[in-house]
């Protein structure tokens, strides 16, 4: 609406925003991470904060959830 301000700021230094909800991106093409000049990583958290998946250029890291019927737990972890 004409009274929302709006303050995310996208530049050449990255994204900086508030809040931006899954419905308020719109993707046409593959999200890209990483490479061979960029070290970059994505990570989901949960409810606590702590880490439970991250994707980079090593490969994906999962410490809880499920995978293809198999259920991540301590009992899994190498």
């Amino acid at each position: 609406t004409s009274t929302e301000k709006y303050t995310t700021t996208i530049d050449a230094n990255g994204v900086y925003t508030g809040t931006v909800k899954a419905n308020q991106i719109i993707v046409d093409s593959a999200l890209v991470v990483g490479g061979s000049s960029y070290n970059g990583s994505i990570s989901v958290k949960d409810a606590g904060n702590a880490v439970k998946v991250t994707l980079d250029r090593t490969g994906i890291t999962a410490v809880a959830g499920k995978i293809g019927g198999w259920t991540l737990g301590a009992k899994f972890r190498a």
